[in-house]
């Protein structure tokens, strides 16, 4: 096994495994804690949190999911009161 695919991954599956278990949620992103007044947002199809302006940056250039890779429908509209993304 090629060491990029064990660095790429090992840090993915253990990352998503952390995200599961831990009772305060963190953004895999910028790596720290999402706390309870912080603006966040949460991906419809695999639940995973990020900090809002973590994932927007994200968003800007990829567009799968930071922590299992999942393909992210586009953005189609605003965010609900929900913090959730809206998609079609």
């Amino acid at each position: 096994m090629d060491s990029q695919h064990q660095i790429h991954g090992q840090d993915r599956h253990s990352a998503a495994a952390i995200s599961r278990e831990s009772p305060v949620p963190f953004c895999a992103i910028c790596l720290n804690d999402i706390g309870s007044g912080d603006s966040h947002r949460k991906l419809p199809e695999c639940r995973h949190c990020f900090h809002e302006h973590c994932i927007d940056a994200w968003f800007g250039s990829h567009s799968t999911c930071p922590l299992c890779r999942i393909q992210v429908p586009r953005m189609i509209s605003l965010i609900d009161n929900e913090n959730h993304y809206n998609y079609m």
